[in-house]
């Protein structure tokens, strides 16, 4: 079981990209939809997010709204709990693909 000063800190990481222009330390862009957290990683990475998947994600909000982004490398944090729901709204909703 994870500690709580673990998840807190975990996810004060993400409120910082957020306060960052929804940009990670390592220039990777944040997407948060229906509540879930995601980094989209460059192209060139050794092993691809949920296998190489191709993403489609439509910005609704932030430094990158209005912005189309395809990616086949998607990394998901998870859900965003409860208590940080209300600073990590949801930046984009996913075209594709449809869960």
């Amino acid at each position: 079981m994870l500690s709580a000063s673990f998840l807190k800190e975990f996810w004060d990481e993400k409120v910082a990209w957020k306060e960052n222009g929804d940009i990670t330390e390592d220039d990777e862009i944040v997407v948060r939809c229906k509540g879930i957290h995601y980094v989209i990683a460059p192209k060139d990475s050794v092993i691809a997010g949920f296998g190489g998947r191709k993403f489609v994600f439509q910005f609704t909000d932030g430094p990158h709204k209005g912005k189309t982004i395809t990616s086949s490398n998607v990394w998901c944090q998870g859900r965003i709990p409860d208590e940080y729901r209300g600073i990590l709204s949801d930046n984009a909703v996913m075209i594709q693909p449809e869960w």
